[in-house]
């Protein structure tokens, strides 16, 4: 890709790349960073579920789901458990 030399564009003999410099992580910013993430994941399970719905939803929308999850499973095995013993009441 040679072009012909010019006074304001000097010749060009190859494509120039491109250098990136990136900034090297350490293991310190690793750890904070997960630090940062687990704090993150504390602070979502420790909000009421009011506040979960409404605040911080995209980060909390997994742990919102797990807990609605968890109390629906609570209480259709209470229902399954009240349901058992009354069907087995009425048999007596």
């Amino acid at each position: 890709m040679n072009s012909p030399e010019t006074p304001d564009r000097p010749r060009v003999d190859s494509i120039a790349t491109l250098t990136v410099t990136r900034t090297p992580v350490t293991r310190r910013d690793a750890a904070a960073k997960e630090a940062g993430e687990v704090q993150e994941r504390a602070n979502c399970n420790s909000m009421s579920l009011g506040s979960l719905i409404t605040s911080r939803k995209d980060e909390c929308e997994c742990e919102r789901m797990r807990l609605l999850a968890y109390t629906e499973c609570v209480v259709n095995k209470w229902l399954v458990r009240e349901g058992t013993d009354r069907i087995s009441s009425l048999k007596e």
